[in-house]
């Protein structure tokens, strides 16, 4: 008779690596997300009062204050006001357990709005 004791104890030494592997790549990838709709929120805000003070001299300095008092990691990549649509491009490095090994354009998380004014109403959207 052979001696077959621990062999389930060696597949789950084997197999264990894997499962933490997953595990720590699907929170990295849910907290990448996360900060995609956080930088989402900030333009959003930012474009709406952006549309309530359109004419102010200030627009582009207080754009960027309150976008930095949020989050002071946040680049402003692009602001325009042009045929009153404000137009604005921000990125953010994401820094993960795993993506932020990857030096490339996956760990930078960008989100682009343009907001007008049209009967009346605010018009936020995202911009493609």
């Amino acid at each position: 008779m052979l001696n077959n004791h621990g062999q389930s104890l060696v597949s789950f030494v084997l197999v264990i690596p894997i499962f933490l592997f997953i595990f720590i790549l699907a929170v990295d990838v849910g907290n990448m997300y996360l900060t995609r709709r956080m930088l989402d929120n900030i333009n959003y805000i930012a474009i709406d009062y952006a549309i309530d003070h359109i004419n102010d001299e200030s627009l582009s300095e207080n754009m960027s204050l309150i976008i930095n008092n949020n989050d002071d990691k946040i680049e402003i990549n692009d602001f325009l006001v042009n045929d009153n649509k404000i137009y604005i491009n921000t990125s953010k490095d994401y820094n993960g357990i795993f993506i932020g090994f990857i030096k490339n354009k996956m760990n930078i998380v960008k989100s682009s709005y343009v907001g007008y004014m049209a009967d009346d109403k605010k018009v936020i959207e995202r911009n493609k």
